[in-house]
């Protein structure tokens, strides 16, 4: 790791041999005794977090290496998910020597000043919070000081924060996820809402409001059926807020209308009970939702009559990109 920060770049030859030689730490537990794995274990995570961290320094404005990045990450999942942490005669051994790697990592979080790539670290972070055991990532003091890094993270780097947040909902067991759905969702509906409401411009306005609702979406899931309706119907008014009625939008609001009609025409048959009580109680939601169902299919019909005929008798069998599963009339 030191000849990799003495060089702001490298070749790709020595990128190629840092990436099997990450792939080779993370086998060399199997070739252990339990015993012998707790001799090696330091090392290991040593090198491994030391790659991960040079990896992500950035170079003009970018990832030094992001291939080798990767393969740490990749590494670094499989020493993290080794049956040897959850239990057997050497788990506790294992679990504080994770503990001590993942604090580190927290650290080099805590202390990134713009010099690394910030989406890099918290994807190394979710992946000790995806894969180490429960008694690592649950630990009350290194808990407090991660979810303070991902709270902190959201002001400098919301969309890499919100692709770690949706990961971290989506394959965390729930007792983790739970302490950072509670420091963020407030903040993250609130920033939602307030991109929403400005007109879009730039591709990464687009990006932050698109990652912001799969975020919504992974909550939505997990949510009790207890709290489906009230997720619903935050959820539900936003994408609608993002339906354009003009005839000639931008790229930019064209893009999220097609993204926000998309995503509500699949919410709507997963979860038809809160949907319908959503829809049903605000008619103007109902009323902007069917009319841009109809100016879509509109829009499809006429794009099909100005086809040449060969063109439209070889496109007959293809299905349209959204369909109208839900009869929007019954309620």
């Amino acid at each position: 790791t030191r000849a990799m920060h003495r060089a702001a770049t490298i070749s790709p030859q020595v990128a190629s041999l840092s990436c099997s030689a990450a792939s080779i730490l993370a086998s060399l537990p199997d070739l252990c005794t339990p015993s012998g794995t707790v001799s090696i274990l330091p090392t290991l995570l040593f090198l491994l977090s030391g790659m991960t961290t040079e990896a992500s320094i950035l170079v003009d404005g970018k990832p030094r290496l992001p291939a080798v990045s990767t393969a740490c990450l990749q590494a670094l999942h499989q020493v993290l998910s080794n049956p040897l942490a959850q239990a057997g005669p050497v788990s506790s051994e294992w679990r504080a020597l994770l503990s001590s790697a993942m604090l580190c990592l927290v650290e080099v979080c805590e202390e990134a000043q713009g010099d690394h790539d910030l989406a890099s670290l918290l994807l190394a972070l979710t992946f000790f919070l995806k894969s180490a055991p429960s008694q690592v990532v649950r630990h009350s003091d290194l808990e407090a000081r991660s979810v303070a890094v991902f709270t902190q993270a959201m002001a400098k780097a919301p969309i890499a924060t919100m692709q770690s947040l949706h990961a971290l909902v989506t394959h965390c067991d729930q007792s983790t996820a739970c302490a950072y759905i509670q420091a963020m969702g407030a903040d993250l509906l609130v920033n939602l809402q307030t991109a929403t409401k400005q007109p879009p411009t730039l591709d990464q306005h687009c990006t932050f409001i698109m990652e912001g609702i799969k975020c919504v979406e992974a909550l939505l899931a997990a949510a009790g059926e207890e709290h489906r309706v009230a997720m619903v119907a935050i959820l539900v008014p936003l994408l609608v807020s993002l339906l354009d009625e003009s005839t000639r939008p931008s790229s930019h609001v064209k893009r999220l209308h097609d993204y926000a009609l998309q995503r509500l025409m699949l919410i709507g048959p997963q979860y038809p009970v809160a949907f319908k009580a959503v829809i049903a109680a605000k008619a103007n939601l109902k009323l902007r939702l069917e009319t841009a169902i109809k100016n879509s299919q509109t829009s499809k019909t006429a794009t099909s009559a100005k086809k040449p005929v060969g063109a439209a008798t070889q496109s007959s069998s293809a299905a349209p990109s959204i369909k109208l599963k839900m009869n929007f009339g019954k309620f």
